[in-house]
């Protein structure tokens, strides 16, 4: 999985088992949201040479394709390799508020700490990083642990509020 913008990489190992140097070359993919690097070049005889496949998407959801690599500039040595991405935007989901959305505590009296337990979910498969900000003129009476944070696809994290009225 992408973030929409970003690029992720993965490399492929092409080897050459034969006994004299080997030609390669991939097409080029035309929406240019996959490609090889490098695209073309040497393999020597017995040897190999890893190619770094990038995806960067440029719309979320799915892309595939079919890269070309010919050998020694001849059709029938012609590898496809098919390739598929999936491109997300950051989500977070809230769980254990109320049906409103906010966050209510127990009734406490001054010198009391009264709790409360947040549940944060990111509901991509990209990662998603997070700071709570709460306003000045709160902070004094609301804390949060952990305040930041960085969630992984599909991770919960339990957070902590507390409550303290001086």
């Amino acid at each position: 999985p992408c973030h929409l913008g970003d690029a992720v990489y993965q490399t492929i190992k092409i080897e050459n088992n034969g006994d004299t140097p080997t030609e390669y070359q991939f097409n080029v993919d035309s929406e240019g949201i996959f490609e090889a690097k490098p695209r073309l070049g040497v393999v020597d005889p017995g040897g190999f040479i890893l190619v770094a496949l990038r995806y960067k998407p440029s719309v979320i959801g799915w892309s595939t394709t079919t890269l070309k690599c010919l050998y020694n500039n001849s059709l029938q040595e012609c590898l496809n390799l098919k390739l598929s991405g999936q491109c997300y935007l950051p989500a977070l989901s809230i769980e254990n508020t109320s049906s409103s959305g906010g966050l209510f505590f127990k009734p406490t009296s001054t010198g009391i700490v009264s709790n409360r337990e947040l549940r944060l979910k990111n509901v991509s498969r990209v990662p998603v990083v997070f700071r709570w900000e709460i306003p000045k003129e709160l902070g004094r009476y609301i804390t949060v642990k952990p305040r930041a944070g960085r969630l992984l696809g599909n991770e919960v994290l339990r957070t902590k509020w507390s409550f303290a009225p001086k």
